[in-house]
């Protein structure tokens, strides 16, 4: 058995013209995190913690291949900014996001052994995390021209250390 021996996640991946537009806002507000792929984490920062290190990695890729084959493409677009409570995490929220929950649950549920997090999920796409705070960068977030292209997420991904270990195509019917 070969397990997962860093912190692992399970993220929706951005197409590129809108990843790309993602890097530009986070690099204007917080240039620390432009460079981090820009994903939907589904399993890792909230909801369930990362794949446990107790999990083999080729199991996990057979379950999650399985799972690839049984969720459609699905089209998302932004709704508004907001930021996690008693924190200067801000992100874009989503205008319909009961896809994202409904993966994330299937992934939460689909026999993967995942880290405990204290956290509920909230599906988001993260545009400041630890860059300084104050008055002016609150404004200057809070006035950020959110992108309103629709987008399709076809993809996840598992993702440790920033880098793509295995890109999943998602494959059911619509």
């Amino acid at each position: 058995m070969i397990n997962f021996q860093k912190s692992t996640f399970i993220c929706l991946d951005f197409p590129g013209f809108m990843a790309d537009n993602i890097r530009k806002i986070r690099q204007e507000l917080d240039s620390q995190i432009a460079w981090k792929p820009v994903v939907i984490t589904v399993a890792g920062s909230s909801g369930c913690g990362h794949i446990s290190e107790e999990q083999d990695i080729f199991e996990a890729n057979k379950i999650l291949m399985e799972l690839s084959n049984n969720i459609a493409p699905f089209e998302l677009n932004f709704s508004r900014i907001n930021s996690f409570p008693e924190t200067d995490i801000y992100f874009f929220e989503f205008e319909n996001d009961d896809k994202i929950n409904g993966i994330h649950q299937q992934i939460k549920n689909c026999g993967i052994k995942f880290s405990e997090n204290e956290y509920p999920f909230k599906a988001h796409c993260t545009i400041h995390f630890k860059g300084k705070m104050d008055s002016n960068k609150k404004k200057q977030i809070l006035n950020t021209k959110i992108p309103k292209d629709k987008f399709e997420i076809d993809s996840f991904s598992l993702i440790s250390d920033y880098e793509r270990l295995t890109r999943f195509q998602l494959r059911g019917k619509i």
